[in-house]
């Protein structure tokens, strides 16, 4: 068994909270934007 091989448990536990991490990071750029916009705290 490779280490980085989804057949490794603690690997693939590594890639899906990684993944987890990186689509929280995509969704909340616009949505802070959003909220600062309509609540105009745009400088």
């Amino acid at each position: 068994m490779t280490l980085i091989s989804l057949d490794n448990s603690i690997f693939a536990s590594y890639a899906f909270y990684a993944a987890l991490l990186a689509l929280k990071m995509i969704f909340m750029g616009p949505l802070t934007g959003y909220v600062r916009v309509k609540r105009k705290v745009i400088k």
